[in-house]
């Protein structure tokens, strides 16, 4: 039993790879095969059911339309990782940006004898291309620098269809760690924004370092009223979430922050009674998220407004 589960465990993965590398294959033949086309084959692959790209409803299909509709320089530079700093600063919010150690643009560049024994190493233009150091001693320099050297040459964009991340110039940038001395990482605050508006906090903590996947999550309005948004599997007592000290100045930063755009998800932290400014995000988990309930991708596509179709292909 145990060996034919192992078997088709390979055999799943095996054709995640394949699939995975076919996606992005059409989406580098964009536009000799429409964005659009290959984004509504990838939706139905992942989904299980039709994207209507001329009547999007729930929130996963107009971040779908938004991927490959809207087109603003302002979402490249704001989701830039290190770029954004200059657009929160702009914001007059210059006060909640984490300390930066150092800013590379060539893997060999790094020199850990330069940088504390505690950081964050991550690239600009990715998801979860980072590496968090609680113990600059216990590094393995030499694979650290050839993991960012892969990084830097990955073109994420094309993995799902969020094309404005091609559109971001590959860098390399260290941080303060944020995270407890014995490793545990900072209760994160996604907050949803709706047309300049936001509405709702996703917060997820017990973070595994690797991953990031939270073991424990909750959504909450401003009141910070639990909301029956999240799907059983990851779900956690409302209880073990307390409501921030700097809940009405996390509204008021993610009102200023979120203004320009149709949607934004500005992530948070609050550290020691401090708020910590995180990243913007404009297509969160690029549009096939599943640790919400089908009421609540409802809900939150009928809080978007989608925007007029921008008349250029171009994002500049």
């Amino acid at each position: 039993m145990l060996l034919r589960f192992r078997k088709r465990f390979r055999e799943v993965r095996w054709i995640k790879r394949v699939l995975s590398t076919l996606f992005e294959v059409l989406f580098r033949l964009d536009p000799i095969v429409p964005m659009s086309l290959t984004v509504k084959l990838m939706y139905h692959g992942i989904m299980g059911k039709k994207l209507d790209l001329e009547s999007p409803r729930d929130f996963n299909e107009k971040v779908q339309w938004l991927k490959v509709y809207y087109r603003n320089p302002l979402l490249v530079q704001c989701a830039d990782k290190y770029r954004v700093r200059d657009y929160v600063a702009g914001c007059g919010l210059n006060h909640i940006l984490n300390e930066v150690y150092a800013v590379y643009e060539d893997a060999e560049d790094i020199d850990f004898r330069q940088l504390p024994q505690r950081f964050v190493m991550k690239t600009n233009n990715g998801c979860k291309t980072l590496i968090i150091c609680n113990d600059k001693d216990a590094l393995n320099q030499y694979e650290i620098k050839k993991t960012f050297k892969r990084w830097l040459k990955q073109r994420m964009g094309y993995m799902a269809g969020e094309y404005h991340y091609n559109c971001i110039r590959p860098l390399i940038i260290v941080e303060k760690n944020l995270s407890l001395v014995d490793g545990t990482l900072p209760v994160d605050y996604k907050v949803f924004c709706f047309n300049g508006q936001p509405h709702y906090v996703s917060v997820l903590i017990d973070r595994d370092e690797d991953t990031l996947v939270p073991k424990k999550r909750a959504v909450f309005d401003f009141r910070w009223n639990a909301q029956d948004f999240v799907l059983p599997h990851y779900y956690a007592d409302p209880a073990l979430f307390p409501r921030p000290k700097c809940l009405d100045e996390m509204y008021n930063i993610a009102k200023r922050l979120a203004a320009p755009f149709p949607f934004v998800r500005v992530d948070l932290y609050e550290i020691d009674g401090k708020i910590v400014f995180g990243e913007l995000t404009f297509t969160p988990s690029a549009g096939f998220g599943r640790a919400f309930t089908q009421q609540c991708l409802d809900h939150f596509g009928g809080l978007l407004t989608l925007p007029p179709k921008s008349s250029t292909r171009s994002w500049f």
